[in-house]
């Protein structure tokens, strides 16, 4: 009669045997010896394995088995390392390492698994065997590891090396791992061994205790390799070993990778090494010293943060070295986003007060010095006014003078001062005009010439204003801003200078 178990079981048992998520399996897999009919378990599962037909069933039947850890269980597990009855090499594979858990170690019926004509079980024999003190099973491994002649060997020798994290397995000592790792090197990096195989040799390499020494050398495989699914691998590892000291100048290099999955999983790699922060400011110290792989540097600065790159590159935009500020001026405009904007224009508001600041001072100069030269033409003008009216008065003065003494000498001299028919009063009268009109008219000539300047002036002021309004309107607003722009700016504030000079050069002349 057929082993009934209850439905809370039959449920995992379920779980165990048939579903395609191994990460359930693996969990369901911890809770059966805690289970109060395991016993049941083990009885149904001895049931199956004689009609189960499934590899992977089998396997995880074993599996469940060695877990359980019951007498009959643990007899069954250690039959199905040998052929016969398993007849499947992958079930004695999983066989011997649920085997090597049990207790006491079988090291009996694992030594003649190293026997096997199969190369996978025979190696995950000897890789265990090797985990528990036979280290003179390490010289035939070494063997299979280097065998070009045994199809499969250097594949199954470097499969059985993994550590496995998702099975219980004793890890190699030190000094054995040393023997393996150079020639898990050599077959990872030998592009005439088949793909798979060169995989398990960086899975082996990846699981192995000395993660520091592993690192090192898939670091400088990941720099060097042609191949982009060996980069991938190579990687992939490294992520798993997380050892930044090691793998940082590779994942820098990686993150300008011709392969676009390598720059995303190596920037991701970084900042789980070292973190945001620091991993923004060793690819800005890239991408500030070098013009080359511009585009992919900030591609990874977006990735990791966007908003804190825009930070970090806010402060190099204040950096004395005209060409660092420069530089980091275009990192932000390629890097985007609403902060790398929102810096932008703040900087750039800034430079524009900086030079406001500039230019009022400038201004301020000109304009005092405009207002003490208006002033000493005013002083000029009042001058040539005094000088003009003294003249005028003098002359009538004079005019006023003699003819009172022309009275004074009698009828006849006055008649003798006028003249015969009036031409010493008509003379009288060309003398009082000329000292009244000739000054009038430099007066009028010198107040006329002040005022064009004045305008003129002022015009200039306005036109300069209006240039300078322009310039700081593109510079906050034009994205190809650059030297074209101040030049033009420059040449249009040169030619309002020009044109200022010659209409004041103009206006005093004609005065």
């Amino acid at each position: 009669m057929s082993v009934q178990l209850q439905p809370e079981t039959q449920n995992l048992v379920d779980t165990l045997l048939y579903d395609k998520d191994q990460a359930k399996r693996k969990e369901a897999l911890k809770t059966v010896n805690a289970l109060a009919d395991k016993d049941q378990v083990e009885k149904y599962l001895l049931e199956r394995l004689i009609t189960e037909k499934d590899r992977w069933r089998r396997t995880w039947s074993l599996s469940v088995l060695a877990e359980i850890g019951l007498l009959d269980g643990a007899q069954i597990v250690l039959e199905h390392i040998a052929d016969p009855p398993e007849v499947d090499p992958w079930v004695r594979h999983f066989a011997l390492l649920n085997a090597a858990n049990l207790t006491p170690f079988p090291r009996v019926e694992i030594e003649c698994a190293t026997k096997d004509i199969e190369v996978l079980p025979k190696a995950t024999a000897l890789r265990l065997l090797l985990a528990h003190g036979e280290d003179h099973y390490a010289d035939e491994l070494l063997n299979m590891l280097q065998d070009a002649n045994v199809p499969n060997a250097r594949w199954a020798a470097a499969r059985a090396l993994r550590n496995r994290s998702d099975m219980k397995m004793k890890p190699l000592r030190q000094r054995i791992e040393d023997r393996f790792i150079p020639y898990l090197v050599d077959i990872a990096s030998d592009p005439n061994i088949y793909l798979d195989t060169r995989w398990e040799a960086v899975q082996a390499l990846a699981s192995f205790l000395q993660q520091r020494t592993v690192a090192m050398q898939l670091a400088h495989l990941l720099v060097d390799d042609a191949d982009p699914t060996l980069r991938r691998y190579y990687l992939e590892a490294l992520t798993n070993l997380n050892q930044p000291d090691e793998s940082q100048n590779a994942l820098l290099n990686a993150i300008v990778d011709a392969d676009a999955q390598i720059r995303l999983d190596a920037a991701n790699a970084l900042t789980k090494m070292v973190g945001a922060e620091k991993s923004i400011k060793m690819l800005l110290q890239l991408a500030l010293e070098q013009e080359k792989d511009t585009v992919l540097l900030v591609d990874a600065l977006r990735h990791i943060d966007p908003d804190l790159a825009a930070r970090e590159i806010r402060d190099a935009l204040n950096n004395p070295d005209i060409k660092v500020s420069t530089r980091a001026n275009q990192l932000l405009t390629l890097l985007g986003g609403q902060a790398a904007a929102q810096i932008l224009m703040s900087e750039r508001a800034k430079a524009l007060d900086r030079y406001t600041d500039i230019l009022s001072d400038a201004d301020k100069d000109i304009r005092d010095h405009f207002k003490e030269l208006m002033s000493q033409a005013k002083a000029s003008f009042w001058l040539s006014l005094v000088m003009h009216t003294v003249v005028f008065a003098i002359g009538v003065g004079v005019l006023i003078a003699s003819f009172l003494l022309a009275l004074r000498s009698g009828l006849n001299t006055v008649k003798t001062w006028i003249g015969v028919g009036g031409a010493g009063a008509s003379a009288l009268v060309i003398l009082l005009t000329t000292f009244y009109r000739n000054p009038l008219r430099n007066v009028r000539g010198s107040l006329n010439a002040l005022m064009q300047v004045d305008v003129v002036f002022l015009g200039y002021v306005r036109q300069i204003n209006q240039i300078d309004a322009t310039f700081k309107h593109m510079f906050l607003d034009a994205r190809d801003f650059g030297t074209k722009q101040m030049r033009e700016t420059v040449a249009e504030i040169q030619t309002a200078v020009k044109e200022i000079l010659e209409e004041i050069q103009k206006y005093i002349q004609n005065k």
